[in-house]
């Protein structure tokens, strides 16, 4: 795999070095771990303007399916919201997730998010 990595020149981008000096050998392992992680993360994250814009909209116009759980539907929403968070490096409020989770309820919701609306921001 190396050598496949350095013909297509992309070994510089798993190859990692450390400063060993003074560690541990666990330390130094999770220190190697979590930079190739993230370089990872970094060369194949999705990220732009248009990946933003379609991220966004595939959460706000999300609908949950009848058959689906309402545990189901929250996480759902919830792992649409945390890649959002990693593509764009942003943060997904929770009044925008409220929003997510609660425009894409069926009408048989809306008594409860008329409740919703009506409650006081303390709430």
């Amino acid at each position: 795999m190396e050598a496949e990595l350095i013909r297509k020149d992309l070994w510089k981008v798993v190859e990692v070095s450390v400063d060993t000096e003074g560690k541990e050998a666990a330390d130094i392992a999770k220190e190697l771990e979590t930079k190739i992680w993230n370089d990872l993360r970094d060369v194949h994250r999705a990220r732009g303007f248009a990946t933003s814009l379609a991220l966004r909209r595939k959460f706000l116009t999300a609908k949950k399916k009848d058959d689906q759980s309402m545990q189901s539907w929250i996480g759902e929403i919830r792992g649409q919201a945390f890649t959002i968070e990693e593509a764009t490096g942003t943060v997904v409020s929770d009044q925008d997730k409220i929003l997510a989770l609660t425009m894409g309820w069926p009408a048989t919701f809306d008594p409860v998010i008329i409740n919703f609306d009506s409650a006081s921001p303390d709430t």
